[in-house]
């Protein structure tokens, strides 16, 4: 009996070793899905696709925010809300809701 007493408090008293994951590195990758609201003021992007679950996804598309078109992220109003574009020549302010839905790849700064 003292045999299987000591025997676990053997087990007990070993470190425990754990296996962690490494931490995956952060690319920016082209391929990597973004929204217009990750962009910084300033940025371009061309614009990738808008989501059809919003109900006003064609509202945006009749406004020009169609695939392969060009979009600046002007600025974000002083409270978040809403968010300023310059699009096709002129300034379009759209919500946060309805730009998380538009889909673009960020073009590289020169």
């Amino acid at each position: 009996m003292d045999q299987a007493r000591k025997s676990s408090n053997t087990q007990l008293t070993q470190p425990v070793q754990t296996i962690m994951a490494e931490p995956k590195k952060m690319t920016r990758d082209p391929e990597m899905r973004k929204s217009l609201l990750d962009l910084m003021p300033g940025e371009t992007a061309i614009i990738k696709d808008v989501s059809r679950t919003n109900g006003a996804a064609t509202n945006l598309m009749e406004m020009g925010l169609t695939a392969g078109t060009p979009v600046r992220l002007v600025k974000f109003a002083p409270l978040g809300d809403p968010v300023e574009l310059k699009v096709r020549g002129y300034h379009l302010s759209i919500r946060k809701s309805e730009a998380r839905d538009i889909v673009v790849f960020p073009q590289d700064r020169d």
